[in-house]
């Protein structure tokens, strides 16, 4: 078992990762820049992947289109661009979160209503905390968890490098990190007592999802 675990580590340093390695690097340097110049470079990222990933830029449009029917072409052009700065801002704030220090995020954001988790767990039941799937969803992970300890349910990248790397940063700031296919473990932690994150955002196709109303739109679920 060891000596497969340290073959899989060894095989991340293979030639075909190495452009990997150097864009978690870049993700590493920027996670030290001050917060506004991390704001900057997500800004610069969202405005190039606006003007050059044309399929995801499609996709936005129509979604906003189906979902907000009633703003003007300029106001869902204008939103549409917003959405891919956000997701670039979001892209260093996530990387951040995987390097932060808990001294960094001290002023930064307010917690609210933690009064409510804490009732919810005062017999010693777990908690599944229900989410939606927000852009800068570690780096809120990472705020909670210097106030209350939970755990965080994680679709598997399928990028062996982004997988490892990500892994172990989201180590660093939830008490679990759990697969969401590792329902056994899920139960046990909920069983346990433990507060458990989940934010599904992915299409599981007709056999596991529901359509369900969202904006107007019959949506899977």
């Amino acid at each position: 078992m060891a000596k497969d675990k340290k073959s899989r580590k060894t095989a991340l340093y293979h030639p075909r990762y190495w452009m990997n390695w150097i864009g978690v690097l870049l993700l590493r340097i920027v996670a030290t820049l001050p917060l506004g110049a991390k704001h900057a470079a997500g800004k610069a990222v969202g405005i190039l992947a606006y003007h050059f990933v044309k399929r995801r830029r499609h996709i936005t449009n129509v979604n906003i289109e189906l979902c907000f029917p009633e703003l003007s072409p300029d106001e869902r052009a204008k939103l549409v661009k917003d959405i891919f700065i956000q997701n670039g801002i979001g892209l260093f704030e996530i990387a951040w979160s995987w390097w932060v220090k808990p001294g960094q995020l001290e002023g930064l954001y307010t917690l609210e209503n933690l009064d409510l988790l804490r009732e919810a767990q005062r017999d010693g039941s777990g908690v599944l905390l229900v989410g939606a799937h927000f852009v800068h969803l570690d780096l809120c992970g990472a705020m909670i968890c210097q106030d209350y300890p939970i755990g965080a349910i994680y679709r598997m990248n399928n990028n062996p490098v982004m997988e490892a790397v990500i892994t172990r940063g989201r180590k660093r700031i939830f008490t679990d990190v759990l697969e969401r296919s590792d329902m056994r473990a899920i139960a046990r932690r909920l069983k346990a007592g433990a507060v458990i994150c989940y934010a599904p955002d992915q299409d599981c196709n007709h056999r596991h999802s529901v359509f369900a109303p969202f904006f107007g739109q019959s949506a899977s679920t």
